[in-house]
């Protein structure tokens, strides 16, 4: 696969998506719709805080040394429908690795989110939210959902994806064990 020259901007500054040196490079994976893009060079994950569903705050330096997939959703969303099972199958396999799922809920109304999560079957992921979007906007999010990010061990973001994708997959698995090991 040949990389392109890209720009992303990110609320922390700008990054080139370039090619990794021979035999560094992530293994590819597609969303449903795009594929996944390296940031280069990474970028500090954003110091924004988000709630958990006890009004807890929190945000992504508490994580530190664990990788995160952080994945910005909400209920109106048809895609997250889908994604969210994924989610949260992904959770219960790699949290054993030393990765987090850590999807954000954006709706204005948090009350929204439990009853959904219950909906769909959702046994293993956390409920974090962000009914004013603090956190989207400190990532940079435009129009669409979901979003993901990966933040590695080091709190730096590593690539992103908009849009659903399925995490399970085995490109997917290989993907997110390469920022494991």
């Amino acid at each position: 696969m040949t990389w392109t020259r890209r720009t992303m901007m990110l609320a922390a500054g700008a990054a080139a998506i370039l090619p990794c040196p021979a035999g560094a490079q992530p293994p590819s994976f597609n969303g449903k719709r795009r594929p996944w893009t390296i940031v280069e060079p990474p970028t500090p994950a954003p110091a924004a805080i988000f709630t958990n569903e006890k009004n807890g705050i929190l945000n992504f330096r508490r994580y530190r040394g664990r990788v995160l997939l952080v994945n910005f959703w909400a209920t109106w969303c048809p895609a997250c429908l889908h994604e969210l099972p994924d989610l949260d199958r992904l959770q219960a396999r790699l949290v054993p690795e030393g990765m987090n799922v850590m999807p954000i809920n954006l709706d204005t109304d948090s009350r929204l989110a439990r009853p959904y999560y219950e909906r769909l079957g959702i046994r293993h992921l956390p409920l974090y939210l962000d009914p004013h979007g603090n956190t989207a906007t400190a990532f940079g999010l435009r129009e669409g959902l979901p979003w993901n990010f990966l933040i590695d061990r080091e709190s730096m973001i590593q690539g992103y994806l908009m849009g659903a994708a399925n995490w399970t997959d085995p490109d997917g698995i290989r993907l997110l064990r390469h920022y494991l090991g």
